[in-house]
């Protein structure tokens, strides 16, 4: 929960209708002013818990702006005996898009700007996929629904919507109420997680669009892009000290490049410079003479394809992604689970101070005949002390996983600075040769939620993690 906050039940009021009438009754025994200045009195008012008023010391005798995100109204607050209650006017719940339904929200009072915040509101940008009575957050609905548990346990409202929904005047998104999602209108959130999966559809103009009415707006985002693998390589190799921990690697623009990374190293990745998943790699070795290529997607070793020289290598390739940029990248020797290649997923975030940690990690290993360890190439998912131990004594395992940590916070650290827009959720992806010096292998600005371990009724760290910084974010600058 926010510092000072305490959460209530946020009510609506069934009817201003009645109160109205009871108004209007009374014009005959009042003046015109004094009847004018009765309605606006009863219809700005809101009724919070007594008690709620004296702990966050909520002044009951002057006007005071009610927040929800950044839809605003000003109000006096009555205060009532109702225990844990704010109930709201019918105009005020509809101006602020606050739910049709009695909700669990926090509320605090910032003294210096005489603002009464319910909230905050997180919203979550993603596609979806609709049908006339359900709706699906594709290989993040889990995710979500772990994200707004975590929010109703500390009173934040949460929605998810995506690009289409969402306007500079009005919102549409879905709200979770009674186990199910429900679409509403919702408010301009105070901070928004992005979590589109498309690179094609970052450059749109519906998105630019969209950043462009969030900057307007003051409301903060975060990962609001992909970061492509040269570029993220790019950065790193800029620090001199970072250079043992990471694999000669360079832009495939020629033939050239190529063959002299074949010479030097016998055994390379090409790898899509926006590529995810593990999809769309290839293998390349130079072994007595002949150079073999295996490329991901292909389930078994034995279908590589063999070639003569670098030339009928390279314009093989050159027919496959001329259209796609590639980096080529040497292997480093990798420990191994069974034969079959072992790496590293640390799950980094920014928490709720604004610094970097680890909030998860999980060690991979790749499927029989593929040299791709990543989960939706077939990989297994296992505890890191667990592939470690075998290989290592216990103090050194965990002297390597605390070098892995240190690297990872490191890394995302620099990305964050120098990458530009704001960062908060990097997947970093790191091997160790047998000797347990890390590698870092690639970092993943939309990790995905695949990689960790969720069961049911389970909120994992990195969902409370992402919450918690957005609540970092949404905190009103002084």
């Amino acid at each position: 929960m926010m510092d000072d906050s305490l959460v209530v039940i946020v009510k609506r009021e069934q009817s201003e209708q009645k109160e109205f009438l009871a108004v209007l009754s009374s014009k005959k025994e009042k003046s015109e002013e004094m009847f004018l200045s009765s309605i606006s009195q009863r219809f700005t008012s809101i009724r919070l818990d007594t008690d709620i008023c004296n702990k966050l010391s909520i002044p009951t005798a002057e006007p005071v702006t009610l927040t929800f995100g950044r839809n605003n109204i000003p109000v006096r607050v009555m205060p009532i005996q109702e225990t844990d209650e704010l109930v709201l006017p019918l105009h005020v719940s509809e101006q602020l898009c606050l739910p049709d339904w009695d909700c669990n929200l926090a509320v605090s009072y910032d003294e210096d700007s005489k603002t009464l915040m319910i909230g905050p509101v997180i919203g979550l940008v993603t596609e979806l996929r609709e049908t006339h009575n359900n709706v699906n957050f594709g290989n993040i609905h889990d995710f979500c629904n772990e994200l707004d548990s975590y929010c109703k346990r500390h009173g934040y409202y949460f929605f998810v919507c995506q690009l289409s929904m969402y306007h500079k005047d009005a919102i549409e998104g879905y709200v979770k109420h009674d186990d199910a999602w429900v679409k509403t209108t919702v408010p301009h959130p105070d901070v928004i997680h992005n979590r589109i999966h498309s690179r094609k559809r970052e450059q749109s103009p519906i998105y630019q669009a969209f950043l462009s009415c969030l900057q307007e707006q003051h409301i903060p985002i975060f990962n609001d892009r992909f970061l492509h693998k040269w570029e993220v390589h790019d950065i790193l190799q800029k620090h001199e000290y970072l250079h043992p921990y990471l694999p000669e690697t360079y832009l495939l623009n020629d033939k050239q490049t190529l063959e002299n990374m074949l010479q030097r190293h016998q055994c390379l990745f090409l790898k899509p410079v926006h590529g995810s998943q593990g999809q769309r790699i290839y293998r390349v070795m130079l072994d007595d003479e002949k150079i073999y290529m295996h490329e991901s997607a292909m389930p078994q070793v034995g279908e590589s394809q063999s070639f003569d020289t670098v030339n009928s290598l390279f314009y093989t390739l050159k027919a496959r992604i001329s259209k796609t940029a590639y980096i080529v990248q040497a292997c480093v020797p990798l420990l191994e689970v069974d034969d079959r290649p072992l790496d590293f997923r640390l799950l980094c975030h920014k928490d709720s101070y604004n610094q970097w940690r680890v909030s998860s990690y999980v060690a991979r290993v790749s499927a029989k005949g593929t040299f791709v360890s990543n989960l939706a190439q077939g990989g297994d998912r296992h505890k890191i002390l667990e592939v470690l131990q075998p290989h290592f004594d216990k103090n050194t395992s965990l002297h390597v996983k605390k070098l892995m940590t240190e690297l990872a916070i490191e890394v995302a650290s620099i990305i964050a600075i120098e990458a530009g827009g704001h960062f908060a959720e990097l997947g970093v992806d790191i091997a160790l040769d047998p000797s347990g010096k890390p590698w870092l292998l690639e970092i993943n600005t939309k990790p995905s939620k695949h990689e960790e371990s969720s069961k049911n009724n389970f909120i994992r760290p990195s969902a409370k993690a992402v919450i918690d910084h957005c609540i970092y974010l949404a905190k009103p600058t002084k």
